[in-house]
């Protein structure tokens, strides 16, 4: 298993070998995505393509419009001519980053990048004392539902947030802040945009804390919350993407997975089906998964929001008893992530990908 900030270092050797004559941008460190982080490696003076790495958070054409600007000058500012380009992120099948290769005249490419991280990040915890065997576990709630940033371009989780509230859905393992860390936009104002009822919404109530503090900026690298995550029969993730046409999958979606849990995924239409292609099981033999094929983005949050209220009606035997069932699910998920089968998955993924590469830029 190789570290995130190793990835780059792993990938330079092949381009050199099989793509020659070609520049590799990439942004260092990784998730960090200002001018001043862009970095390269250059094969020779004599270089004529280039390849950039934008490989783990959501491309946004305008939030990103200054570096890409800034990543295609330095390197047309210093070649005679450019024969190709190519762009690499971790989005599949995007509209947006169709429309940005349009515009800047470059090849798109995709691999599961956010695997890799996952892998690094929560590496070790099948061996840790702190989580305990699905078998030994006495389930207390539904979910658990960790929220971060829930403005900006993540509002949708306020959305789905207030559709819960609607239906009662409270008595559960959930955090909101009060003022959004990522815009600072107070809570209680953003909701008054709605056009549906939150009057149900626990605003006087916010932030809703589930540690601490709720739900910390470098949580994303570790498996936390790890107490409220086994009394509770299912994980609502909240991707980081689930509005528009395109699967960015995160490390969020395997906290579940690494903590052997049943999981709700809120997130694109297909990122459910997207996931089961890497080799994961969900839970369509235990609850409706239907939710996953909505393509209205709006009724997707409606239909989730249902699931959950559904599940959450069940009395605590019930609870108990569901959660049993789905531990051949857990473990093969568990097993799948730790025992080196989803990276070599990954390999090929990645090795297909630059062999793509290669055959495009006709070397």
């Amino acid at each position: 298993m190789i570290r995130v900030d190793e990835v780059y270092k792993h990938i330079w050797p092949y381009i050199q070998k099989h793509v020659p004559n070609t520049r590799m941008l990439y942004l260092d460190p990784p998730g960090y995505i200002g001018i001043e982080n862009l970095c390269s490696y250059i094969d020779s003076p004599r270089d004529h393509n280039y390849i950039l790495f934008f490989d783990q958070e959501p491309l946004d054409l305008q939030r990103n419009q200054d570096l890409f600007a800034a990543a295609a000058a330095s390197v047309h500012n210093f070649l005679p001519g450019v024969s190709h380009a190519a762009l690499i992120t971790s989005e599949f099948n995007s509209n947006t980053v169709q429309r940005c290769c349009q515009f800047y005249n470059w090849h798109s490419y995709q691999y599961f990048f956010n695997g890799w991280a996952a892998l690094d990040w929560f590496r070790g915890y099948n061996r840790s004392w702190m989580i305990r065997e699905p078998s030994e576990r006495r389930i207390t709630t539904t979910f658990l539902m960790p929220n971060r940033i829930v403005t900006g371009q993540r509002l949708w989780r306020l959305e789905l947030l207030a559709q819960m509230f609607q239906r009662n859905i409270n008595k559960n393992f959930i955090s909101c802040p009060d003022i959004c860390p990522g815009t600072q936009t107070l809570i209680e104002s953003a909701l008054e945009n709605f056009e549906f009822d939150t009057d149900k919404f626990p605003v006087s109530s916010l932030p809703l804390t589930l540690d601490q503090d709720s739900v910390p900026s470098w949580a994303s690298a570790s498996l936390d919350l790890v107490p409220q995550a086994q009394q509770s029969l299912l994980y609502l993730v909240t991707e980081t993407v689930a509005t528009g046409t395109r699967h960015h999958l995160t490390e969020k979606v395997f906290k579940p997975i690494c903590l052997r849990m049943p999981f709700v995924l809120a997130s694109t239409q297909g990122s459910l089906a997207f996931l089961r292609g890497y080799g994961f099981k969900t839970f369509d033999s235990f609850w409706d998964e239907s939710y996953d094929q909505i393509q209205d983005d709006h009724e997707r949050l409606v239909a989730i929001a249902d699931l959950v209220s559904k599940l959450d009606s069940l009395d605590t035997v019930q609870k108990q008893s569901l959660f049993d069932q789905t531990i051949p699910v857990l473990e093969h998920n568990f097993q799948h992530f730790y025992s080196g089968a989803f990276e070599q998955i990954l390999w090929q993924e990645l090795g297909t990908m630059l062999e793509n590469i290669r055959v495009t830029f006709d070397i």
